[in-house]
C-alpha cells in the first residue's frame, strides 16, 4: 500500500462531497480532522447514491469500488452520469481504499459535480444522456465461504422481492436459475482458490413469486484474519437492458435477413471507407483472393481520388442532396462498377456514416457500349452522339463546336475494290481522325461515310482547330495489300445560335458542309 498522511488525504478532499464505506459497502462515520478540511459529508447508502446513477454508467462506481478493494492505497478515478435536483451532471469521482492505513478504516470516496453549462436547459443535456432516466437497480451483498449471505444492503426488495430480513443466512444460490448453477460452482470454486480475484458473470434468477430476473454480479473475494475469505457481490438488474439488447440483436439479424434478399452487394462504411457491414453478395464484387475492409479495395486506385471526393462532399451535403451514383473501374480493370452511396447523420459531423450498394455492371456497360458505338471503327454511333450533345448543349453552349465530315469519293473504293476493303479504309480512317483530335474530343460515325467531330474550345475561338485536325488525319494515303487511297472531304463547321437543339445543330453542320463541297466542286471545275 502507498503510505498517506493526514496532509495528504486533506489535500485530496479538499472541497468536494466525501463518505467512506467499508470493505462491505456500508457507511463509515468520517473522523472530526476530515469534516474541518472543508469536506461536505454525504450521508447517503450506497443503494441511495445507485438510484441516482444513471443506467448506462451503473457499472461503474461498482467497478471503481472493487478495483480500490483490491488495490489498496491507489487512487483509482473514474467518471459516471448523476441526476440531481433533476439536472445531469458528470459525477467526477475519485476511490482509494485506506483500510489499515491507520487514518480511516474503509474506502474513502471523494467527488464533485460538474456540467458543461450552467444556462442550458434540461432538453439540451437530456439529447446527450442516452436513454431515459429509470433509477437503477443495485444491492450489496457480503458472503461468506459457502455462498452464506452476512450482510446486504441496496435495493433488495426491487430485485429479490423479499425483505433483506428474509435472506440474511439464506444461500445466494437461492434465487439462481437451474441452467446457471454450474458456471456459477465454477466461479465459486475459482474465488475460493483465489483470495483476492475477481470475476463477473450475467445469470438468470427466479425470485419467489415466479418471475425471471437478468442480473450482473460482480465478484471480489478477500482474506480475513483468521484464514476467512469473505466475498463481496455487487448486484445489478439488468432485466431491462437485456430486453433491449435482445430487441436490438433481433433487429439485426432481421436486418441482416432482409441484407441477404437484396440482390446486390450493399454495405455501410464510415468516412475513411472502412466497411462495418455488408451482406454476402460483397463478396461476388471483392477481387480474387483480397481482404476487402475498405470500399477502396473494390474500386481502381486511379479511381480512388474521385471516390474520396464523393465521400467528403456528402459527408457535408444536405438532406437534398445526400445521395451519389458513380460508374467506377473496379479493383482489377476489368470490370466496371455502380457504386450508389447515401449519407447518415448530422451533415459536417465527424459521425456521418455511408449505407450504400454496388453492382458489377460490365456486361450492361457493355452492351450499352454496343448500343451507342459503332461495330466497325468503335466511334461513338449517331445515338450515342446525340446523347453527349444533348448533354453538352446543356452544359457549355458557348464552347461547343462541331465539325460534319463527308468523304469524296468514297464510293469509288467499293466500286474499284470490294466492301471488305471499303470497311478496312473507314476504320482506318476513324483511327486517323481519334488520333488527330485531343483525348476530351469526341469522334462519331454519323453514318456510311460520315463522320461527326465534337470539340469544347474556349469562347471566340476560329474554327481552324477543327479544320487542321481534319487535315492532319487525312495528310497521307489510306493503303492496304494490293492498293491505297488518297482521302479528300468535305468539312462543315457550326456553333450553337440561340434556342438550338441536338438536331439544329447537326443539321446547320451538314448543310455548312454541303455549302462547302458544292464550292470546292465549282473550284475543280473552274481549274
Amino acid at each position: 500500500m502507498a503510505d498517506w498522511s493526514r496532509e495528504d488525504v486533506v489535500a485530496l478532499v479538499e472541497g468536494c462531497e466525501i463518505y467512506v464505506l467499508d470493505d462491505s459497502a456500508a457507511l463509515v462515520p468520517l473522523p472530526e480532522w476530515l469534516l474541518a478540511a472543508g469536506a461536505v459529508e454525504l450521508t447517503q447508502s450506497i443503494g441511495e447514491r445507485m438510484e441516482l446513477v444513471h443506467p448506462d454508467d451503473r457499472a461503474i462506481p461498482g467497478e471503481m469500488f472493487l478495483s480500490a478493494i483490491t488495490a489498496p492505497g491507489q487512487v483509482i478515478p473514474g467518471e459516471y452520469r448523476l441526476l440531481v435536483d433533476e439536472r445531469w451532471f458528470i459525477r467526477s469521482t475519485r476511490m482509494v481504499n485506506l483500510i489499515g492505513s491507520g487514518l480511516l478504516d474503509g474506502v474513502l470516496v471523494v467527488g464533485v459535480n460538474t456540467i458543461e453549462s450552467t444556462v442550458e436547459d434540461s432538453d439540451a443535456l437530456a439529447s446527450r444522456v442516452h436513454g431515459e432516466f429509470t433509477p437503477a437497480n443495485w444491492l450489496v451483498e457480503i458472503l461468506d465461504e459457502r455462498a452464506i449471505i452476512l450482510e446486504i444492503d441496496g435495493m433488495v426488495d426491487e430485485i429479490w422481492g423479499c425483505p433483506a430480513s428474509e435472506l440474511i443466512g439464506s444461500s445466494a444460490t437461492r434465487f439462481l436459475a437451474p441452467e446457471c448453477f454450474a458456471s456459477a460452482a465454477v466461479m465459486w470454486s475459482n474465488l475460493m482458490a483465489n483470495p483476492g480475484a475477481a470475476s463477473a458473470s450475467r445469470q438468470r434468477v427466479i425470485r419467489p413469486d415466479g418471475t425471471s430476473l437478468w442480473i450482473d454480479s460482480f465478484l471480489v473475494s478477500r482474506p480475513e484474519p483468521g484464514g476467512r475469505i469473505r466475498v463481496m457481490n455487487f448486484i445489478n438488474d439488468v432485466t431491462e437492458q437485456r430486453e433491449q439488447q435482445m430487441a436490438i440483436e433481433q433487429l439485426a439479424n432481421e436486418f441482416q435477413s432482409l441484407a441477404e434478399q437484396v440482390p446486390a452487394a450493399i454495405f455501410r462504411c464510415d468516412r475513411s471507407g472502412t466497411v462495418s457491414f455488408h451482406n454476402g453478395l460483397w463478396e461476388s464484387v471483392r477481387p480474387a483472393d483480397a481482404v476487402a475492409q475498405r470500399l477502396h479495395d473494390l474500386i481502381h486506385p486511379a479511381a480512388h481520388e474521385e471516390l474520396d471526393a464523393e465521400l467528403l462532399r456528402l459527408a457535408s451535403a444536405t438532406d437534398a442532396d445526400r445521395g451519389a451514383h458513380l460508374e467506377l473501374r473496379g479493383a482489377e480493370g476489368a470490370v466496371m462498377l455502380s457504386l450508389k452511396l447515401r449519407a447518415v447523420g448530422q451533415p459536417g459531423s465527424d459521425q456521418v456514416t455511408f449505407v450504400g450498394s454496388i453492382e458489377d455492371i460490365t456486361s450492361t456497360m457493355t452492351l450499352r457500349r454496343r448500343a451507342n458505338h459503332d461495330p466497325l471503327t468503335g466511334l461513338m454511333n449517331r445515338e450515342g452522339l446525340a446523347a453527349y450533345l444533348q448533354a453538352a448543349l446543356a452544359e457549355f453552349p458557348e464552347q461547343l463546336v462541331i465539325g460534319f465530315i463527308d468523304l469524296d469519293g468514297f464510293k469509288s473504293v467499293n466500286d474499284t475494290y470490294d466492301h471488305a476493303v471499303g470497311d478496312r479504309v473507314l476504320a482506318s480512317i476513324a483511327e486517323r481522325l481519334r488520333r488527330a483530335f485531343r483525348s476530351d474530343d469526341v469522334v462519331a460515325r454519323y453514318g456510311g461515310d460520315e463522320f461527326v467531330v465534337v470539340c469544347k474550345v474556349p469562347a471566340g475561338t476560329s474554327d481552324r482547330m477543327v479544320i487542321s485536325g481534319l487535315e492532319r488525319a487525312l495528310a497521307d494515303p489510306v493503303t492496304w495489300d494490293g492498293g491505297s487511297w488518297v482521302a479528300k472531304a468535305s468539312l462543315g463547321v457550326a456553333r450553337v445560335e440561340p434556342d438550338d437543339d441536338v438536331a439544329d445543330l447537326l443539321r446547320r453542320a451538314d448543310r455548312n458542309m454541303y455549302l462547302a463541297k458544292a464550292e470546292r466542286r465549282l473550284d475543280e471545275a473552274a481549274s
